[in-house]
């Protein structure tokens, strides 16, 4: 009889640790606990399972200014491979308080699983800058800098063009942005 209850002991605990073991291979994360309000942060949900049916969590209390923007890793260590998929997403708090990003859900080996919810403290946004108008910029506000990598090239050739915006204002996200002419390319 001891053995049958030891049996069925271990086949429950084994089962738990299964679901908790594919739970930790979906989860959510973000850049930072404590954010402002109108300051944008990183959202990510992570993924190391084979999923299918992707449902974004809830961003009632957000406004989503970037993403989502999926990156794809796969590794292969001693013939063991593992694959991560990251979801990426910018985020605003639309008001102060104790917000929280809702739960994704995806289907998993038949099984639906979802990402533990997560809890955000929006803090008043900073004093100087939410003053300002964020549609209007001063001279000296925001900077450009262009840059290639090589002087001279042959008809064919790759050049690499790389633009850094410098503004003392957060960037939160670019709209209306419109590529510059590059004649003779």
């Amino acid at each position: 009889m001891k053995g049958i209850k030891f049996w069925i002991v271990f086949l429950f605990s084994s089962v738990l640790l299964c679901q908790n073991n594919k739970a930790q291979n979906f989860y959510g994360q973000v850049s930072s606990k404590k954010v402002q309000v109108g300051t944008a942060f990183d959202f990510q949900i992570v993924i190391m399972v084979n999923a299918s049916n992707y449902i974004p969590p809830a961003f009632k209390d957000f406004d989503v200014v970037a993403g989502p923007y999926q990156s794809n890793s796969t590794q292969n260590v001693n013939g063991v491979v593992s694959q991560q998929v990251i979801l990426s997403y910018g985020l605003v708090a639309k008001k102060e308080g104790k917000l929280t990003i809702g739960p994704a859900s995806i289907i998993s080996n038949g099984q639906k699983l979802e990402s533990p919810p997560i809890s955000i403290e929006a803090l008043k946004g900073a004093g100087a800058a939410s003053a300002r108008d964020p549609n209007k910029l001063g001279g000296n506000d925001l900077f450009i800098k262009t840059g290639v990598n090589k002087s001279k090239c042959y008809i064919g050739e790759q050049v690499t063009i790389t633009q850094k915006v410098y503004c003392r204002l957060q960037i939160v996200g670019l709209q209306k942005f419109s590529q510059p002419a590059y004649d003779g390319f």
